[in-house]
């Protein structure tokens, strides 16, 4: 998996998540690999793949600031992004690439 200028998707990667016209800084904690970061646990990651909410081309994102879509309809989600509502980690987001920029690695 690559971000859209070619790089690939690590684990720990800050990123700049594009929201209604601002940037919201997250680093990745899952990847539809089946990689994972350790403070991510087993029974998240085997419910997110089991419900669908983690498809072959996304990643899994937690926020490094407050939640820009903690109160939000999924109507005002990025394309192709899951609100994990249900989620044990309710500061994440399921989301493709699209927009998504790596600002640096971990």
């Amino acid at each position: 998996m690559k971000y859209g200028d070619g790089q690939p998707v690590k684990l720990g990667d800050i990123v700049s998540v594009p929201i209604n016209g601002k940037c919201h800084r997250a680093h990745v904690v899952v990847i539809s690999s089946n990689e994972y970061l350790p403070c991510i646990d087993e029974d998240t990651v085997a419910w997110m793949y089991s419900c669908g909410h983690l498809g072959s081309e996304q990643v899994l994102v937690q926020w490094l600031a407050d939640n820009p879509v903690k109160e939000w309809s999924d109507a005002n989600l990025p394309t192709g992004a899951i609100r994990e509502d249900y989620a044990p980690m309710s500061d994440t987001l399921s989301t493709s690439l699209l927009g998504i920029e790596l600002l640096r690695r971990k």
